[in-house]
């Protein structure tokens, strides 16, 4: 995906470009690997960072043997863990991903409250009470709420209808779920009633120019003539 020709695109630049031994695709061997590591270590990069551009690279060779450009494929079974332990830290926060901490609903209560205040002043405030209160209510993943057209808000049956994902680097909205069972239907209680009813009421007091033409239910901020979502990254 362009998303993931991206990431290494940056792995390339910022690291591989600077600290990767000049060699040939059929000289990346294990030693070269360590070196590149040693390398990476020096110049402190992290661990977890150097984790992904080893996997990167795994991936890179994999697509050279399908090119037929004569890799080193021995390398696709190196493990820093396993063959390399020097460049693994000792401390574990270094290690894992951070815990999800889960706030508890009175939690969540509390910010969207504070966001509720606002709202009448600040349009960012606005959007973050009603991007955080679809999020809890629905539970649903960030693609299918930036996904989410004002027609999908059925409120003569009271259903919120999950139809498709918008994910800017495939392409933006997309007709098509992680799975057909995640095309559904979802009921609406008295607080979604109140904060789709208050939303697309409040789009409809802003500037006309930027909001009313949308299909979104959470439009960009600054569209410039295109109709899509608000941006994932602001999100």
């Amino acid at each position: 995906s362009k998303h993931s020709a991206g990431w290494y695109d940056i792995d390339y630049r910022l690291r591989i470009s600077k600290y990767m031994p000049d060699v040939l695709l059929s000289e990346l061997d294990q030693l070269v690997m360590e070196e590149y590591l040693d390398n990476l270590l020096k110049a402190k990069v992290p661990y977890k960072t150097m984790k992904r551009s080893v996997a990167g690279i795994k991936t890179f060779i994999k697509r050279m043997a399908v090119e037929r450009e004569n890799p080193r494929l021995d390398l696709l079974s190196f493990s820093i863990v396993n063959d390399y332990a020097k460049v693994y830290p000792k401390d574990d926060d270094l290690i894992h991903e951070p815990e999800v901490q889960m706030l508890k609903d009175e939690e969540v209560k509390n910010i969207l409250n504070l966001y509720y205040k606002e709202a009448p002043t600040n349009l960012e405030s606005a959007y973050t009470f009603a991007l955080l209160g679809v999020l809890f209510i629905f539970g649903l993943r960030m693609s299918e709420v930036l996904g989410l057209k004002k027609a999908n808000v059925d409120f003569d049956n009271n259903l919120l209808h999950i139809k498709g994902v918008y994910i800017q680097a495939e392409g933006g909205y997309r007709n098509k779920m992680k799975n057909r069972g995640s095309k559904r239907s979802l009921d609406m209680d008295e607080n979604a009633i109140k904060l789709f009813d208050w939303w697309l009421g409040h789009l409809d007091q802003q500037d006309k120019s930027k909001f009313s033409y949308s299909v979104y239910m959470f439009p960009a901020f600054k569209p410039n003539g295109e109709d899509k979502p608000i941006c994932y990254k602001t999100a």
